[in-house]
């Protein structure tokens, strides 16, 4: 909680270009991770082989 509310005090005294540029940023990973979770293949492991045990 006290992590939390020093995020909010960081925020508030940000510049709103530099609280807009993070937010941007923000949007910017979460398309790029929804881009790599919609392109992987149904079933796929992620990268950990599970030899025979499918």
């Amino acid at each position: 909680m006290l992590g939390a509310a020093g995020c909010v005090v960081l925020v508030a005294a940000l510049p709103w270009t530099s609280v807009l540029a993070g937010a941007v940023m923000f949007a910017v990973g979460l398309g790029g991770r929804w881009l790599v979770l919609r392109r992987r293949r149904p079933g796929a492991s992620g990268g950990v082989h599970n030899a025979g045990y499918e």
